[in-house]
Order: structure tokens, then C-alpha cells, then sequence
């Protein structure tokens, strides 16, 4: 894998447009005249071509197998992040619930307090101040 990224990138980038112009230059077909000796070169040229065609290909095909587990993990990543984020707005309405509460309780924490200060005070004063 590391190998074919390796050509890859002498290559130049395969999904890129701009990347597979030199394998368009190089996509041609020697013509050679009937007569000369030459002849054997235009199946080779053509073989050759189609090997290199075929090793990008594998390229090509290595990245997107790559990328698409990527994105697989990617998207395994997002389902759990938002549940998380579900889990929080949930917990977010029980905090709000509890703020509410917790006031309520302050408040009648302070009246048994004050209660609880005048229960404490001697008992002449009691006496004496028995309004307050």
C-alpha cells in the first residue's frame, strides 16, 4: 500500500484532473510503416501503456479503498458524537430542572434557619420578645 502511494505521488494526483494529463500525452499508439523493422516496438509501446495504465488503476482504486474507510471511520466517529451530543442537550433540560429545585430548596433552607436561630435564643428573651 505504501508502495503504490509512493508511485502515486510520482505520478502526480490520480482523482485530480490535472493529474492524469501525463497519462494522456503518453496515450498513444506508434504508428510504423509496413516496410521497416520496427514492427515488433508498436505491441510493445501498446503493452507497455496498458501496464501503466493498469498500474494506476490499482493506484486509483488503492486510494479509494482507502478513502472510503476513512470515511466509514469518519462516519462512525459523527454517529457517536451525536448521540453524545443528545445525551448532553437530555442532561442540559435535567440541570435546568435541578436549578429550579435547588432555589427551592435554598429558599426554604433559609426559613428553617431562621426558625431555627429564634428556637436558639435564651428563653427570657423568648419571654420578653415572644413576637419575634
Amino acid at each position: 500500500m505504501a508502495e503504490s502511494v509512493r508511485q502515486l505521488n510520482l505520478l502526480g494526483d490520480p482523482l485530480d484532473l490535472d493529474g492524469l494529463e501525463p497519462l494522456l500525452e503518453r496515450a498513444h499508439v506508434d504508428v510504423v510503416p509496413l516496410g521497416t523493422t520496427s514492427q515488433v516496438e508498436a505491441p510493445i509501446s501498446e503493452t507497455r501503456l496498458i501496464l501503466d495504465l493498469m498500474t494506476q488503476v490499482e493506484l486509483v482504486n488503492d486510494l479509494v479503498m482507502e478513502t472510503s474507510f476513512k470515511l466509514q471511520r469518519a462516519h462512525e466517529t459523527l454517529l457517536v458524537m451525536e448521540k453524545v451530543s443528545i445525551d448532553q442537550e437530555i442532561r442540559l433540560e435535567h440541570m435546568k430542572d435541578l436549578e429550579a429545585k435547588v432555589i427551592e430548596l435554598e429558599t426554604w433552607l433559609e426559613a428553617v434557619q431562621a426558625e431555627n436561630t429564634l428556637l436558639k435564643r435564651p428563653w427570657y428573651k423568648k419571654l420578653f420578645n415572644w413576637r419575634y
